[in-house]
């Protein structure tokens, strides 16, 4: 088996309490995995945590007890079936996450869900044709509502745009693990072993060199944390919307510090 040295690790919160991250991340011998709680839609609290933060919560455990050579499927099949017995859409609501894995036994990552990854030069990202097309129709509106005289800043304090999008946002669920053309990929609380679509979980062979990980946080990974943060803090000067340059279905609201959390782990396979 191989070994990997860790360079960097953060965790970070959209807002300034670090208790309210979605976002996590799991280093053992055998794994290095960040995972990213997909934001609340419904609004739910559960003893004091979101839906995302509970099936974070549960996925890290899940790996944390993993055996050293598990495959890809697997894994999956034993996270997705830990969350429908532990985070039951009847105590929670509806829930989503997002995780991306590496293997060191078998120097493969498993991408379920949009997190992302730089792996030397190599930029791979897993983004939804579902997120697309909301961000679209929410930068329309925002242009719409600017053109009525709204101001940023007004924009920033309450997103008039994604309240408009909200109840397509409420629909995405129903795509999820599902093989039309707008279903993807994701952990849940709902979807059972039988019919997760395995056939969209991507595996990649990594045999040696740099790798980051890291949650959707980031508009484009860079290969240190700082650099990362340092471009991420240039795109939202020129776009905290996130309407423009770096269109998406949330944008940064007064007193956040981004549109939302965001995970990154750097690493390195030595032989």
């Amino acid at each position: 088996m191989g070994k990997i040295e860790i360079i960097e690790k953060y965790s970070i919160s959209k807002y300034n309490r670090n208790n309210l991250n979605e976002d996590g991340f799991f280093i053992n011998n055998s794994f290095v995995a960040v995972v990213d709680g997909a934001t609340s839609k419904t609004g739910i609290v559960t003893n004091g945590k979101t839906g995302g933060q509970i099936l974070r919560d549960n996925i890290l455990n899940v790996i944390s007890n993993f055996p050293f050579d598990i495959c890809c499927i697997d894994a999956v099949k034993k996270i997705q079936n830990q969350l429908i017995c532990d985070a039951p859409v009847e105590l929670i609501g509806r829930a989503a996450a997002s995780a991306i894995i590496y293997s060191v036994e078998r120097h493969e990552i498993w991408a379920v869900g949009d997190c992302q990854m730089l792996v030397g030069e190599t930029e791979y990202t897993f983004k939804k044709k579902i997120d697309e097309l909301l961000a679209e129709l929410r930068s329309f509106a925002i242009r719409a509502f600017i053109k009525k005289g709204k101001s940023i800043y007004e924009l920033q304090e309450r997103d008039l745009a994604r309240e408009l999008i909200q109840p397509f946002l409420l629909l995405q669920s129903e795509f999820e693990n599902e093989e039309d053309y707008y279903g993807y990929c994701v952990f849940n609380n709902f979807t059972t072993i039988d019919r997760f679509p395995y056939s969209k979980v991507n595996i990649i062979t990594i045999e040696q060199g740099m790798i980051v990980l890291a949650s959707d946080g980031y508009p484009k990974l860079k290969k240190s944390f700082n650099e990362s943060e340092k471009f991420l803090k240039e795109v939202i000067e020129r776009d905290p919307l996130c309407y423009i340059e770096n269109s998406g279905t949330k944008g940064i609201y007064i007193n956040n510090n981004s549109y939302d959390d965001r995970t990154y782990v750097r690493f390195r396979i030595v032989d």
